[in-house]
């Protein structure tokens, strides 16, 4: 009778036994499959206790060994890098780039997908700071093209360029400004640049010489257009600036 006792007593410890290795003992790939039937990739990630888990789809998640479970409670598009002098991980979310490296692990267990809300929450205001400009006339802040000058009258900016004014109205009080402004600086160097006789010949060809024996183009001055002064807008300021022509020497056409 004793015999039949410890011969019952030997298999149920065997049996015991053998459940509770295959309980406490399965490959994390057999716990994975278990909650993840189509995972088929399996990387572990230096420095950590973790699995970068990948599904027939493409999409990635992180399996905590320590915990048993998947660590993040969405799957994303994500490449491990296990590099010679530091690793991380790359995540793509919503067109989005994010790089976790190495020394971000802790913080990503600890915070999980929040970490890249924040991350994005940061990179939207960015995007909004990097699409606002200060209104050169009121020097409040605006989004969009703005209004700038087109052929001397205000109009709207147009793509890929940016207005220094955040309404018209701020826009022609600029011109106002820049017209009083210019008309200052053709007041200072004697020129009138709103006269089309300027010391340049209609016959637009050829050249010909003055009493000072230096020989003249016939056309204008290129670069000021034969008005003597060289003048342009300053991109920070907006406002216009001028200055002798370095081309013609003020002069509105070219001499030799």
């Amino acid at each position: 009778m004793k015999s039949k006792w410890y011969l019952f007593i030997f298999v149920g410890a065997i049996l015991f036994m053998a459940i509770y290795f295959n309980y406490f003992h399965k490959s994390n790939e057999d716990l994975i499959k278990e909650q993840c039937i189509d995972c088929e990739k399996f990387e572990e990630i230096k420095k950590t206790n973790w699995i970068l888990v990948s599904k027939s789809d493409g999409l990635s998640n992180i399996w905590d060994i320590d915990s048993k479970s998947f660590a993040l409670s969405n799957w994303y598009s994500a490449v491990y890098d296990d590099g010679i002098f530091y690793d991380d991980i790359t995540f793509t979310i919503n067109g989005e780039v994010i790089i976790v490296s190495d020394v971000n692990y802790k913080i990503l267990k600890e915070k999980k997908d929040d970490y890249f809300n924040e991350i994005i929450q940061e990179k939207n205001l960015q995007k909004q700071e990097e699409n606002t400009s200060n209104c050169s006339n009121c020097g409040n802040r605006f989004t969009g093209r703005g209004y700038g000058f087109a052929h001397g009258e205000v109009a709207p900016v147009e793509y890929p360029y940016t207005g220094n004014y955040c309404s018209s109205s701020c826009a022609q009080q600029g011109k106002n400004k820049n017209d009083a402004e210019w008309d200052n600086i053709s007041e200072k160097y004697g020129i009138d640049v709103n006269s089309s006789n300027n010391s340049y010949s209609e016959d637009p060809e050829g050249y010909h010489m003055e009493n000072d024996g230096r020989v003249y183009e016939n056309d204008k001055c290129e670069l000021c257009r034969g008005t003597g002064i060289e003048k342009g807008q300053n991109i920070i300021s907006g406002k216009v600036e001028g200055r002798i022509c370095p081309m013609c020497e003020g002069k509105g056409v070219r001499s030799y």
